[in-house]
This record gives C-alpha cells, structure tokens and sequence, in this order.
C-alpha cells in the first residue's frame, strides 16, 4: 500500500503551511504598490512591461517596486529564521 505524502509526512505538510502562510503576510505587508508589482510578476507570471500596463506607471517604476519588495521579503523571511 503506497499512502500519500499528506498521511506519510502530516507534520511536513503543517510546516509547509506555516511557512506559506507567513510568506502571504510578508507579502500582505508590504506597500499596496509594490505589493500588487511584485505578486503579479512572482506569482501570476506576468512581465515588467505588463505590469506597468496593468498599473499604469512606467517599466522603470514596475522594476523598482518588484527590487524593494524582493528585498523587503527576503529580509523578513532571514529575521524569521528561512
């Protein structure tokens, strides 16, 4: 009998989730701008070009965004021991 990953490994799966949820509030807390720049290119795949479309600045400003919030993440995740 082959169980799945949930029912080998369930204490895995509850530090998956954490880790998850407490990347989702790094995220939430970052400035609504950047925010919105940075989940649409990290999550949704979207390009620089077509997220200066969607919000309506320039490339420059979608890519200076996505660095300060890559880097406000990052920092955050190190402070909380990832």
């Amino acid at each position: 009998i082959h169980l799945s990953p949930i029912y080998e490994q369930p204490e895995e799966i509850l530090i998956q989730e954490d880790q998850e949820k407490i990347f989702m509030q790094i995220i939430n807390d970052l400035p609504q701008r950047a925010k919105e720049a940075f989940i649409l290119y990290t999550i949704d795949g979207y390009s620089r070009k077509e997220i200066a479309q969607i919000l309506g600045i320039s490339s420059n400003a979608v890519e200076k965004l996505i660095k300060r919030a890559t880097i406000k993440v990052e920092e955050e995740l190190e402070k909380r021991g990832f």
